[in-house]
């Protein structure tokens, strides 16, 4: 796989010696090294994709999501803003808006973009654990189960949202419905650490 990786680089190499203002053999470039685990490479070409196309959304959010990777929220925020600004009612840039803002400890912007994806896509399973976890860091235990149960009609095999709703009832006091929970997750998933 690795020797295909580095034939990739090669030929989008090539593309961009033929054509240098070539955006997507940028993109692809950042792709490949991506994969090869070059984020700085990575990064480098998905930067010089935008220089040509500032536009392009995909390259705003892999660059997001690198930037993410690195630790670096407010780099990833201003590539999901310029992604935003593209594509308004994208699902995804406002739930992983709302990733970025819940890494700085930002909870009520990170509120309102998971509950912004969430009128896009109300099915969105990650935005739902997402404000759950959030309402249980702020202490607002009822409101962290009701978007778990809201996570589990959607998916019931979400051993994350098991073993998160188990944590919440059981800070209820709600022993027993706490440990159907940890027991559920380890049904689904027996090698699930987090529950025992």
């Amino acid at each position: 796989a690795i020797g295909q990786l580095n034939a990739a680089v090669i030929s989008y190499e090539k593309a961009l010696f033929l054509k240098s203002d070539y955006a997507e053999a940028y993109f692809n470039l950042g792709i490949t090294f991506k994969e090869l685990g070059n984020l700085k490479a990575s990064t480098s070409n998905y930067k010089r994709a935008l220089q040509i196309e500032p536009n392009y959304f995909e390259a705003n959010i892999n660059l997001a999501n690198i930037y993410s990777e690195l630790g670096q929220q407010k780099l990833a925020i201003k590539s999901l803003l310029k992604a935003l600004a593209i594509k308004p009612d994208h699902a995804e840039v406002h739930y992983n808006l709302g990733n970025a803002f819940k890494e700085l400890c930002q909870s009520d912007v990170a509120i309102s973009n998971y509950e912004k994806a969430l009128s896009i896509n109300p099915c969105h399973l990650g935005a739902h654990n997402n404000l759950g976890i959030i309402f249980h860091e702020l202490g607002e235990l009822d409101t962290a189960v009701k978007f778990y149960k809201k996570a589990l009609s959607l998916k019931a095999d979400f051993t994350e949202v098991y073993f998160n709703l188990g944590n919440t009832l059981y800070e209820l006091g709600k022993l027993n419905a706490a440990v159907d929970c940890y027991n559920q997750a380890l049904k689904i998933e027996p090698n699930y650490p987090e529950a025992y």
